[in-house]
């Protein structure tokens, strides 16, 4: 379980959660598995059978994610030139559209690149 440390904004009144790159908010997969299955799909290389028992969680989540990435995400990149292999996707994303990589949920966030 984590602690999710919130703020209150001083300039535009909203509480805003601190979260690690690791994490994407509104949902209990990791980054990281997003990011496997995501590559997966677009080498076309894992079965979702397969991919899925080896990530531990079940296929309807595998769908999801591959829907939600083809939904919101891949023209976005693709406008960009952003590489989901890319080791700049987390501040690329941040940079050009205000939000964690597949972040759904249409919120502003910040960056903050230095550790407080």
């Amino acid at each position: 379980m984590f602690r999710i440390c919130r703020v209150k904004c001083d300039q535009c009144g909203r509480t805003h959660a601190i979260l690690l790159s690791s994490m994407v908010p509104y949902s209990q997969i990791s980054f990281q598995d997003h990011l496997q299955i995501i590559t997966a799909h677009e080498k076309e290389t894992l079965s979702s059978i397969t991919l899925s028992s080896a990530l531990s969680f079940d296929e309807s989540n595998f769908r999801y994610i591959i829907r939600m990435y083809l939904k919101h995400w891949k023209q976005r990149l693709i406008s960009e030139r952003i590489s989901v292999d890319s080791e700049s996707l987390i501040s690329s994303c941040f940079q050009y559209f205000k939000r964690q990589f597949m972040q759904i949920k249409c919120t502003p966030n910040i960056l903050f690149l230095n550790t407080t």
